[in-house]
């Protein structure tokens, strides 16, 4: 069955993605023969690549990556221009049968990756670019150079259009290497360069001690296992958190005036009575700024490092380690935090015994923070090796957080986590605690944050070695921080499972399905795994129901999409089951951007069913009453189907757009339920209308082919068919 789909086409959003393999010339100057092969990784270019196809492919190797490209020829006039449609595959195996790839059919080009002499691999796409000497294009004859090389010249690029760019086939049998050789004696040749795909390395921030947060960005540094961190650059595309989301430190105070933290700083509150409104009271007590600072340090102002969240507010509660009214005073903080809109409450601090006060405060955090949704608890396991601590253990709806080292393990002294490659110090407390209770983990060794000021620390005002379940808590809270910029009207009951359904299985833990761990494969020392702030993101955007029964009066509501099916959810595929609404229910689907209804919804008869979009109106305690009756499915039988959709004669528009990221044209598809005006306009980053298209659509699919000669960079598209309008991002580079 063909899924129900409804889209909001006021207000479509889109999350961007970047590939980060991209087609990249470089220059060598050793020649293949001198280059290492990397025979695990091969590179195929294919036309007309279909799922049967890619199923074909991945008996000889998993698929690490594909994608669709364009090439325009454009070689001077010599040929009517167009476009040629490939796609090209990356796969990895240790043992990789070429020849036979080769032989396939639809394969074009096939051919190992290589390794500089930085270890890191390029696949050989089949493209060379070849320079010209200054006037030679005048006297080539392209016919006689693509017969006597066997290849095909597909453009003439550079700022004097004096580069050949050429494909190559696999009826070339000539090796590329030398190819390459045998191009680079002829006379009319300035230099050869072969075409490599390339696994750009992203610096996503510009602050200067970036390079020491392995957590958000581990490229190996000191002795680490390089990729094993909470996925932060990718994050960092989708949003970089909201002044909106509160996070509150309950802590020993945060140095209100750090340079790095002060502009995210709002007002806080002592519980010690001293009226510091969360300052620290001495320069000893720097444990609250450097949780602070792994929230929400500054991004991208030249300074320090970054934050989890660096556009999210940082609520100070100061309380004090010790012995003096310390209960009340944590139960205090906790109280003003959600009382005073905070969204996440971060503590790194445990131990004690079960106490009434601290625990009434939590339940409360937890059930009437955010006008009811509840506020994101978030609590460190401890350092003494055992089992999880209090108050972590206290409540299952505390997120619980354990700590791992750079290379994926426990953090903990290296006599008691024996593969630590970052170990705590001998003199330190034990060891990440663990065990039933533990939810998630986290950086929690050599982490870089911010420092209260003036204590003479070798890194000025920052501090390169916080570590301990203190440091791991805190990425956790960003975390919870970013999910609420994007939907702040999740429960944080949805956020948990947001959480710990797309942690990673970092280290080399058996994980395992659990009974009482609802949310994925679980394991004593690492539960869930190492957070992964990008797939959370990701998730964030859409609401997925299966394996659920609604009987009475239920509502489901989003910013963004609603799916409902047997298999919807990507990252839930251990538990399946379908979304069935019963006879007696009376069910409220609403979203701002789409709800598709999938095969395994069952809506029986009788059941009364509406589904809405609509705009969200800024109040998540009553977006839920249908402000509009538009997009409402009505069902007679048991199964959602298209024809039982009365749509009251409105335009249903539906648009794709391709290539993103975008070189020279991108193409729009459209297809409509009726004929129509349609409005095209595209606008650059700064808001400057670049691109403009009119005309009638008829009813059906079209397609559109957009051409930017601009410079690369963000590009708004406005499609505006009838009255209904259609806004995507897409990005342009070269």
């Amino acid at each position: 069955m063909e899924g129900l789909s409804i889209k909001n086409q006021n207000n479509m959003k889109n999350i961007i993605l970047i590939i980060t393999l991209i087609l990249f010339s470089i220059s060598i100057n050793a020649q293949m023969t001198d280059v290492e092969l990397d025979e695990t990784k091969f590179f195929v270019r294919a036309q007309k690549l279909t799922p049967e196809k890619l199923a074909k492919l991945s008996e000889y190797g998993k698929i690490e990556d594909s994608k669709y490209e364009e090439i325009k020829i454009n070689n001077l006039n010599k040929s009517p221009i167009s476009v040629i449609d490939i796609n090209w595959v990356v796969l990895s195996s240790e043992e990789i049968n070429i020849n036979e790839i080769k032989n396939l059919e639809f394969v074009e080009f096939a051919s190992f990756f290589v390794k500089n002499n930085l270890k890191k691999s390029l696949g050989i796409t089949g493209l060379i670019y070849v320079q010209l000497n200054e006037g030679g294009e005048n006297d080539f004859n392209l016919v006689e150079f693509e017969k006597t090389f066997n290849v095909k010249v597909v453009d003439f690029i550079g700022y004097k259009r004096n580069i050949l760019k050429i494909l190559v086939d696999k009826s070339n049998k000539e090796d590329i290497s030398k190819l390459k050789n045998t191009l680079e004696s002829n006379s009319f040749v300035t230099w050869v360069q072969i075409g490599y795909l390339y696994n750009m390395e992203a610096h996503c921030i510009n602050d200067p001690l970036f390079s020491n947060q392995w957590g958000l960005n581990n490229t190996g540094q000191n002795g680490g296992t390089a990729g094993v961190d909470i996925k932060y650059c990718d994050a960092m595309t989708i949003t970089q958190g909201s002044p909106n989301i509160i996070v509150a430190v309950v802590d020993e105070g945060v140095d209100l005036t750090h340079p790095d933290l002060q502009a995210n700083i709002i007002g806080g509150f002592d519980a010690t009575g001293n009226g510091s409104n969360g300052a620290p009271t001495n320069t000893i007590t720097d444990h609250g700024t450097a949780c602070a600072g792994i929230i929400g340090a500054i991004k991208d102002n030249n300074l320090g490092g970054s934050g989890v969240a660096p556009n999210c507010r940082i609520m100070p509660c100061k309380m004090d380690y010790g012995f003096v009214q310390t209960d009340e005073w944590l139960a205090n903080c906790i109280d003003f935090a959600w009382q005073n809109g905070a969204d996440v409450i971060t503590n790194s601090w445990g131990g004690g015994q079960n106490n009434a006060n601290i625990n009434t405060a939590i339940q409360n955090a937890l059930t009437q923070g955010r006008n009811g949704l509840g506020c994101t608890v978030v609590f460190s396991s401890g350092n003494d090796d055992g089992a999880v601590g209090y108050p972590a253990n206290s409540n299952p709806a505390i997120l619980a957080v354990g700590a791992i080292d750079r290379c994926g393990t426990r953090s903990g002294r290296i006599d008691i986590i024996p593969n630590s490659c970052d170990p705590w110090c001998p003199n330190c407390r034990r060891a990440s605690q663990f065990g039933v209770n533990l939810d998630i983990v986290a950086p929690g060794t050599s982490v870089f944050t911010t420092d209260i000021q003036a204590t003479g620390n070798t890194n000025g005002d920052f501090n390169n070695n916080f570590g301990g379940t203190s440091a791991a808590a805190p990425h956790i809270a960003g975390v919870a921080a970013l999910i609420l910029s994007i939907n702040p009207c999740l429960t944080e009951e949805e956020i948990r499972t947001i959480i710990e359904n797309t942690a990673q299985k970092v280290g080399t833990f058996t994980y395992a399905n659990n009974s009482n761990r609802p949310n994925g494969t679980w394991h004593q020392e690492v539960g869930y795994g190492l957070v992964d702030a990008f797939q959370s993101l990701l998730h964030v955007n859409t609401l997925f129901i299966q394996n659920q029964v609604d009987t009475g009066n239920e509502g489901h509501e989003n910013i963004g999409s609603i799916r409902t099916g047997e298999n919807v959810d990507p990252l839930n595929g251990a538990i399946t089951g379908s979304y069935v609404v019963e006879n007696s229910a009376n069910v409220i689907l609403k979203a701002t951007d789409e709800i598709k209804l999938e095969v395994g919804t069952t809506i029986k008869a009788g059941a009364e069913f509406r589904a809405f979009i609509d705009e969200f109106n800024g109040e998540c305690g009553d977006w839920l009453l249908p402000r509009i009756v538009n997009h409402n499915p009505v069902v007679n039988g048991n199964l959602v189907d298209k024809a039982n959709i009365q749509e009251e004669n409105i335009q249903q528009i539906e648009v794709n757009i391709f290539p993103n990221a975008f070189k020279n044209n991108f193409n729009l598809n459209i297809h409509l339920t009726q004929s129509d005006e349609f409005s095209l306009m595209v606008f650059n980053a700064t808001g400057q209308l670049i691109y403009t298209q009119n005309g009638q659509l008829d009813m059906g699919k079209h397609q559109l082919n957009v051409p930017i000669n601009q410079t690369n960079g963000l590009y708004i598209v406005r499609l505006q068919v009838g009255s209904e309008i259609v806004t995507k991002k897409l990005i342009k580079y070269e």
